[in-house]
């Protein structure tokens, strides 16, 4: 396909800087040669992260008639000193790519033990019987803080259905790890476009951003096929 005409379909409407092009259209073509050597992604997981304000408590001080001018405090659970010196601390890592990669190592590391049975991640065996996966973290329209996509090719055939994916995740691994959301629930889609959907996934990435988490993500080694 000629490069014109992929900056096209990346976002017809709007032009970017050549360099932005050039990373960008780099950094997909990678990601679709992960297709070529036989990455078929099957699931595509949506979260994002806790955030301080998850913590408040709307309290009603008034009670006028149908809510009319009334006054709202928030209450939290703990000293409100303490908690702003932890809410500043959480704010911070939400922000910072680094400790979003952190996180995201701790809900893999809980995959591979509950969705592919890898409870000791030196197990090179089991561990080698987990198929590729990936990671992109974006910052979304606000640029507030990041969220979480996340490219599955398959899971075990006990697990391997909308509904059963949704109640895992939003009912059992919500509640094991602290980073998540307790507001949003995570979001399960099943992949129909892989090459399309790598255009939105990379649609933030630039000469300061990948999307792509290198770090996490499970890919085939272009020479041998092996996962790294």
């Amino acid at each position: 396909m000629p490069l014109v005409c992929l900056f096209k379909m990346i976002n017809p409407r709007k032009r970017f800087p050549t360099h932005i092009k050039r990373y960008r259209y780099e950094c997909l073509m990678y990601l679709q040669e992960q297709l070529e050597l036989g990455f078929n992604p099957q699931w595509l997981i949506t979260y994002h992260y806790f955030t301080p304000e998850e913590l408040l408590k709307a309290l009603r001080e008034t009670n006028n008639p149908y809510g009319i001018k009334d006054r709202v405090g928030f209450k939290s659970n703990s000293r409100l000193w303490n908690q702003v010196s932890r809410d500043k601390w959480i704010q911070k890592r939400r922000e910072d790519l680094d400790w979003i990669i952190e996180d995201t190592n701790q809900i893999k590391n809980l995959e591979l033990r509950d969705l592919y049975g890898v409870k000791r991640l030196n197990n090179k065996k089991k561990l080698d019987s987990v198929p590729p996966m990936m990671w992109f973290h974006e910052m979304g329209k606000v640029k507030h803080q990041y969220h979480t996509h996340q490219l599955l090719e398959g899971v075990l055939e006990e697990f391997n259905t909308k509904e059963i994916l949704e109640d895992l995740f939003n009912n059992v691994f919500r509640y094991k790890r602290k980073c998540f959301s307790r507001w949003k629930k995570i979001d399960i889609t099943p992949v129909f476009d892989p090459k399309g959907l790598y255009r939105y996934l990379q649609k933030e990435t630039n000469i300061n951003h990948l999307s792509f988490d290198p770090i996490n993500s499970r890919i085939r080694h272009p020479e041998n096929l092996n996962l790294i």
